[in-house]
């Protein structure tokens, strides 16, 4: 092993041997300086828009092991619109003037994506714990109810 491997080594074996002690010192560091991170933050978001939202997107898609062009032929596929109810999605990103882009549904037992869905729709399915009797159950009261 070569000398710069061996250094590297020994700094991965540091830092998983002081896990906690460098998270106790950047949340200090953080607390002290918090004001000039956010604006720093924001400044970054601001001035490399695309750049940042493109990030977001990669490790959002990345997370469900799909590429940006895998949601994007499922975006065409759907012709953009919710796999449920049909609509765009409408709620509006945090940092701006568009939409948000669909998100992407999975079976959270087995991890395979389904399709893409708007946030109300996404929210709903969650809230029933991806379960077709609570949902059956649901759409019987609301029928039940109905004025």
């Amino acid at each position: 092993m070569n000398k710069r491997a061996a250094k590297a080594a020994y700094m991965k074996q540091w830092r998983l041997d002081n896990l906690q002690k460098m998270r106790e010192r950047d949340r200090v560091h953080y607390e002290k300086n918090r004001d000039a991170m956010v604006l720093r933050a924001k400044q970054y978001r601001e001035n490399n828009r695309e750049k940042y939202l493109l990030g977001k997107s990669k490790r959002r898609v990345a997370k469900y092991g799909l590429t940006l062009a895998d949601y994007d032929r499922m975006s065409v596929e759907q012709d953009g619109k919710c796999a449920i109810c049909g609509n765009p999605e409408t709620s509006m990103t945090a940092v701006g003037d568009r939409a948000r882009k669909l998100a992407i549904d999975h079976c959270h037992t087995g991890g395979r994506v389904r399709a893409l869905l708007c946030g109300l729709c996404n929210k709903g399915l969650g809230c029933f714990l991806d379960s077709p009797d609570l949902l059956r159950a649901a759409a019987l009261y609301i029928e039940r109810h109905r004025v």
